[in-house]
């Protein structure tokens, strides 16, 4: 039990899962978004793979273009990092952080949907699988 506990908290698990999730979706040609592809509409963290590439290359327009929650991402895991050597534990653990979080992913979201779609990064799936059950889309 200990060992199933340590390697679901392993930061390597995690990649390895997302990078067997990215070449399946790759190998089928499935959107890549799991929510786009069964809605149709973007999710908060539509964007967030090129905004992350941009920033690597120092593309800081580019990478607030695609989406800005990199930033919060970032204060997050300096946060979780910084929490292990009793530096914003306290914050860490608070419900008034986390509530704030949510909250400004929210807004960001809402306000994404209002001025960015349906244009890029936010743009609709017209192939997803609500589409698909109700009868909307034909494949050949």
């Amino acid at each position: 039990m200990r060992l199933i506990s340590k390697i679901l908290k392993s930061s390597l698990f995690w990649i390895a899962l997302y990078l067997i999730y990215a070449l399946i979706m790759n190998i089928f040609k499935l959107e890549s978004c799991p929510i786009k592809l069964l809605i149709g509409l973007p999710c908060p963290g539509c964007g967030m793979t090129r905004a992350i590439l941009c920033l690597l290359k120092l593309d800081f327009k580019g990478s607030f273009r695609y989406n800005a929650l990199w930033l919060i991402l970032l204060f997050i895991v300096v946060v979780a990092i910084l929490k292990k050597y009793g530096i914003f534990k306290k914050l860490y653990y608070s419900r008034v952080f986390w509530t704030l979080i949510g909250t400004t992913i929210l807004t960001y979201y809402i306000l994404r949907l209002i001025y960015v779609y349906p244009n890029e990064p936010m743009d609709y799936y017209y192939f997803n699988l609500l589409n698909r059950m109700r009868g909307k889309v034909w494949l050949n």
